[in-house]
């Protein structure tokens, strides 16, 4: 019923109808593969027998297995996400009955079946660009292949795209997105059901990063090891290029990063401050991001890694603090200027003398 439930909700999405939808359920996530309407068998009624028939009856069985392929390996990879999160926050439940909260009163139960996470994945631009740019009216900006949609509280991702990315970064783009949906439910479910306010502070996008770093054994088991092998590498392109122009990677300031609210926020302080397209802005922004959090996990013997710990209870609220860098400063004890100038110097360093001397495909923070 949690599937026959979400694929109906999938199916109210404006222009959604008209497309072939296959879903797949992966435990709390339930996966949607949206094709356009040749993917579906109906589309073989009305053509006689003979040649094009069994030509295009083929394609669709070959269709058929990708999709299935596709289907297969992105649960894989999302049962280990939520399983590696309910591990880090001590979360779960959210398929239990009443999404994990029959603690609540009859008045404030929601989602007697469960609250399951809804991905859906896009074959095609052409079906991307009916579906989520023309028919469902989103709009994300050029070059976007994947974003969380807070209103609610799916993913949309394009896959499968030739030539537009390495395997790697299908990957990495895979978990970044399925991290936030994770975010999303459990803010919920830990506040009642009341929907919190969107963000995209560097906590919740350094997360997302932080996870996203895994490697695949040859047994095809998933290992999160924190390591982040596609935004090493953007940082060392990044930095390489900007050689050439006698310039250095942009470092943010402590407290300009900690303290963005939005990407909007990203762009002009890299456009006004770091005479850079807004874009490499963003892209920094999630780089530098994922260094905070590895910082804070790993580096200096994890002598920051109960200070993570506290700041991903305290992501549990509905709200952002007010002050972002002020909460920060609290909960990792940096108490005066010299302080936070000490953290901000050392962070800087393992960024500079660490991260852009590591060989981006594979760790070696602890050689």
């Amino acid at each position: 019923r949690l599937v026959d439930q979400a694929l109906a909700n999938v199916r109210q999405q404006k222009g959604l109808a008209a497309f072939h939808l296959t879903p797949l359920w992966a435990e709390p996530y339930v996966i949607v593969h949206v094709s356009d309407a040749s993917a579906s068998p109906y589309s073989l009624y009305g053509v006689p027998p003979g040649a094009e028939r069994d030509a295009r009856y083929d394609a669709l069985v070959t269709k058929r297995k990708e999709v299935e392929r596709r289907l297969a390996d992105t649960a894989h990879i999302y049962t280990a996400l939520a399983s590696e999160y309910g591990r880090l926050t001590g979360a779960g439940g959210l398929t239990d009955e009443w999404g994990g909260r029959p603690d609540l009163a009859k008045s404030e139960r929601s989602f007697r079946d469960g609250a399951p996470l809804v991905v859906l994945l896009y074959d095609s631009g052409p079906t991307w660009n009916d579906a989520v740019l023309g028919s469902a009216g989103l709009r994300t900006p050029p070059g976007v292949r994947g974003f969380f949609e807070p209103a609610v509280g799916r993913i949309h991702l394009l896959v499968g795209e030739p030539g537009e990315s390495t395997l790697a970064f299908e990957q990495s783009k895979l978990i970044h997105e399925g991290v936030h949906p994770l975010q999303y439910w459990y803010r919920r479910q830990a506040r009642g059901w009341q929907r919190p306010a969107p963000r995209q502070g560097w906590f919740e996008e350094g997360l997302a990063e932080y996870l996203s770093g895994v490697e695949r054994r040859p047994n095809d088991e998933i290992v999160f090891t924190g390591f982040n092998h596609t935004r090493v590498a953007g940082m060392q392109q990044l930095a390489k290029a900007l050689k050439t122009r006698g310039a250095e990677y942009p470092l943010f300031p402590l407290e300009t990063l900690v303290s963005f609210g939005s990407y909007a926020e990203v762009m002009r302080w890299m456009q006004e401050h770091g005479r850079l397209p807004g874009g490499i802005g963003v892209a920094a922004f999630f780089e530098q991001a994922w260094a905070l959090t590895h910082f804070l996990r790993e580096a200096e013997d994890g002598r920051y890694a109960d200070a993570h710990r506290k700041l991903l209870e305290q992501s549990m609220t509905l709200t952002p603090p007010a002050e972002p860098f002020a909460a920060f400063r609290r909960t990792l004890g940096l108490d005066s200027a010299e302080d936070v100038a000490d953290f901000e110097e050392r962070f800087h360093a393992y960024v500079r003398k660490r991260v852009m001397r590591l060989d981006p495909r594979g760790p070696q923070f602890n050689d």
